[in-house]
């Protein structure tokens, strides 16, 4: 009977032969949006000196938090989130200084982190 069914029919139908190429797929699926997140903050923190440079990485942290993040997060990953972009406005504002937006990005690591290793979005 397996023979005769057509190449690919377990990818097609969702069924994998091994449970745990799912679980990988959603660790991979689940893990993407922290990485892309955790770069546009080093960007920001590493280009602090570079007004240009910190405007166009706030942007595209703001179009992670308002984009792919809202499916992954978790409140402590939110809360660090919100910490960081209030950080930000600060920052480009001149009521702070680089270590602070250190300071918190170094949170939203920690936080980001955290959830990975709990494997559960959206807790």
């Amino acid at each position: 009977m397996q023979s005769s069914l057509p190449a690919g029919w377990l990818a097609s139908t969702g069924r994998e032969l091994n449970p745990l190429d799912r679980y990988k797929r959603f660790q991979i699926t689940f893990s993407s949006p922290f990485s892309g997140l955790i770069l546009a903050q080093g960007n920001i923190v590493a280009n602090a000196s570079n007004k240009t440079k910190t405007d166009e990485n706030a942007i595209h942290f703001m179009t992670l938090y308002w984009g792919d993040m809202i499916l992954v997060e978790d409140k402590e990953v939110r809360e660090a989130m919100v910490e960081f972009s209030l950080e930000i406005k600060d920052f480009e504002g001149g009521w702070s200084g680089s270590e602070n937006l250190k300071l918190k990005g170094n949170a939203l690591i920690e936080a980001c982190r955290r959830s990975v290793q709990k494997g559960t979005p959206n807790a």
